[in-house]
């Protein structure tokens, strides 16, 4: 026997009724826009079939009642999520591209366990599209399975005389699993006193403002009251020790804290309030006027105030894979594209006051560099220069404050190219070295992955320091392997050494080149980060951020581990390799540093005896990498470049603060 949940009606889904000869229905509709500019758009209702439950369901406290509902549509070059309430009625997606799609439904019980699935493919045409049919059938349990989620495997849960249907089986207020793991008490009998409210799970941990989040508690709630990011929960539904309801719009990052009764609980990790749902840079494109070869990867990305500047590729046209630049100016909604087809490979972006650099990878040992220019008041972009040098597999660059000039660094050298007046182009090769290294100590360097570079107060324009994250070897005995290791490269002064082409060792008095070692054999991740207020620099390495002190116009100090991120996983960067923007730092002294799927905040202001405070929060769904970060100017949004098995990336803007004139109000 089945029930049909028809489209086209709006009212709600009624779960507590599934079991009733009336229908229930959910009314949905794929709202599926063009790309041109149009107001044309394709229908493709939904017709879903749910499978009857054997018993059927009868009471309200049933865990096989579906509370929420999530439809996801996996589209080329998109896919595209909403989760509903199942009081919401009729329900839309929209943005979902044309073509073949995937179309998955889920829905979930209180505790946030998904108890019915379905999926079916359709091809999504213009105009009104024949209802697609998806049979849900129910989510069974294996032995593991814990289908009340009370912290107690069904089996288990047999085995101790518990009930695997019912979270607090002894009705006592605390959940079986926190009986047993956190209060010593027995689940079976109602002796549970005094075990502390924790908040053991909040779904999703990152959301835009109305989205419904889910908070689940250890214990039965007691007039509860939820704060996500510093905003009241709304509209919430509560069942024994969850509660469940809507984001309120001026939540930004920060605590989710759960009050019952007399009692609070502070989440361990901060919850992540989005500035608008985050979009695939493919859908980016669209809005940028594109129709074909749009954007799918983004190589680089820099913020010029309100403006947004991404450097990536496109997907496939015929054979070819487009460099693209992107301008999305937050304030007005404007998104502008410039393909720039035929001048190479993208690798990296360098930015200034108001011009910026992109670095190309022109193939045969050459690269490109175009300057742009950005006018502050009108926002208008304006092509500059375009330079072609000798630089084999370029990784990265940097622009000096003046914008007269930008550092390319390639596989075996760093050049420095000349805008203003006559183009001119320096180079020196990068082979720093100890000038008597010891077996088992840095000898030389062979690869770097990142530069940054800082132009100290009284220095020469141009004579400021380039900094390098670098890897290298170590000498070793012999028939004996020697691990690798990391350092931070100093050229200083940079112009002055370039021009003159002077090649120290990196131990040699007055050399241009210096090296500092680092007490880490992990490979380094992406660029450095220069703080020129704390003077101090920072490299991300496999044990964690490590962080080194300048007294003088290059660091004195041996590189201290600062914070070990014991779940770092190194993200591949691009093709190309350029050098990841893996740190971002605010006024306020925090250091943001990507953690795979997650983003890290480093209270650096409250650092004390070596210790640093720290809290991460989600920044990807559906196992999405955090890969590049970059900050507005104003300090209130941070926009994080997530990564999907490398191909596809899209977009999340994380509103860190509100303000009268900013993004996130």
């Amino acid at each position: 026997m089945s029930r049909q949940w028809n489209s086209g009606r709006p009212s709600g889904v009624d779960q507590g009724s599934m079991s009733s000869p009336r229908p229930i229905f959910l009314a949905l509709a794929l709202a599926v826009a063009l790309p041109a500019c149009t107001e044309t758009i394709a229908f493709l209702p939904l017709d879903l079939t749910v499978q009857e439950f054997d018993p059927p369901i009868k009471c309200a406290g049933d865990l096989r009642r579906v509370k929420s509902v999530t439809i996801r549509a996996l589209c080329p070059g998109a896919t595209v999520e909403e989760r509903f309430s199942s009081a919401d009625g009729a329900v839309s997606l929209n943005k979902v591209p044309m073509g073949e799609c995937t179309v998955e439904v889920e829905g979930h019980n209180t505790y946030g366990r998904k108890v019915l699935a379905g999926s079916a493919t359709a091809t999504i045409t213009e105009g009104e599209n024949e209802a697609l049919k998806i049979q849900l059938l129910h989510e069974k349990c294996d032995s593991s399975c814990d289908n009340d989620e009370d912290g107690l495997a069904d089996a288990d849960e047999k085995k101790r005389g518990t009930y695997p249907d019912k979270p607090d089986s002894d009705g006592d207020g605390l959940y079986d699993g926190l009986e047993l793991t956190s209060c010593c008490s027995d689940p079976t009998v109602a002796d549970g006193k005094g075990c502390q409210l924790l908040i053991n799970r909040v779904d999703p941990p990152l959301a835009p403002p109305d989205e419904w989040v889910l908070i689940k508690a250890s214990k039965a709630l007691d007039k509860p009251r939820a704060v996500v990011g510093s905003a009241q929960l709304t509209n919430t539904l509560q069942d024994s020790a969850t509660i469940f309801g809507r984001v309120a719009k001026p939540a930004v990052l920060g605590d989710v804290v759960l009050t019952s009764g007399s009692e609070k609980a502070v989440h361990k990790d901060l919850f992540a309030v989005l500035q608008r749902d985050p979009e695939t840079v493919f859908d980016l494109d669209q809005k940028a006027g594109a129709k074909v070869g749009l954007m799918q990867e983004v190589v680089d990305m820099a913020h010029f105030g309100n403006l947004l500047l991404l450097l990536g590729r496109s997907g496939p046209v015929g054979n070819v894979r487009i460099p693209v630049l992107m301008f999305i100016d937050r304030a007005s909604g404007k998104y502008t594209r410039v393909p720039l087809a035929n001048l190479g490979a993208p690798v990296a972006m360098a930015g200034g006051k108001d011009r910026f650099g992109v670095l190309l990878d022109s193939g045969g040992g050459t690269a490109t560099v175009l300057g742009f220019q950005v006018d502050p008041t009108t926002k208008k972009v304006t092509k500059g220069s375009t330079v072609k040098l000798n630089a084999p597999q370029p990784v990265d660059a940097a622009l000096e404050p003046s914008g007269n000039a930008a550092l390319v660094l390639s596989r075996d050298r760093i050049s420095r190219v000349q805008f203003s007046g006559s183009t001119t182009v320096h180079s020196l090769p990068v082979s720093v070295q100890q000038n008597k290294p010891k077996l088992g100590a840095p000898a030389a360097v062979t690869r770097c992955t990142g530069m940054a570079y800082h132009e100290p107060a009284g220095s020469k324009p141009g004579d400021g320091v380039a900094y390098f994250a670098c890897q290298g070897q170590v000498p070793c005995p012999a028939g004996k392997k020697c691990p690798g290791w990391i350092a931070l490269t100093a050229l200083a002064p940079a112009a002055t050494c370039l021009a003159k082409g002077v090649s120290s060792s990196g131990s040699s008095a007055g050399g241009c080149w210096t090296l500092y070692p680092a007490k880490a054999t992990n490979v380094t991740a992406g660029a450095p980060l220069v703080d020129p207020v704390a003077r101090r620099v920072y490299l991300l390495s496999g044990v964690g951020v490590l962080s080194g002190v300048f007294a003088g116009p290059t660091p004195k100090v041996t590189f201290k581990a600062l914070l070990p991120l014991v779940s770092f996983k190194l993200q591949a960067s691009s093709t190309h390799g350029h050098g990841l923007r893996v740190f971002a730092l605010d006024k306020q002294r925090h250091l943001f540093v990507t953690e795979g799927q997650k983003v890290r905040r480093l209270e650096l202001a409250k650092a004390s005896g070596g210790k640093v405070p720290s809290r991460p929060f989600v920044a990807g769904r559906f196992k999405e990498a955090a890969r590049d970060l970059s900050l507005s100017a104003d300090g209130t949004l941070l926009e994080v470049v997530r990564a999907r098995g490398g191909t596809l990336h899209s977009l999340a803007a994380v509103c860190l603060k509100r303000c009268p004139q900013c993004l996130c109000k």
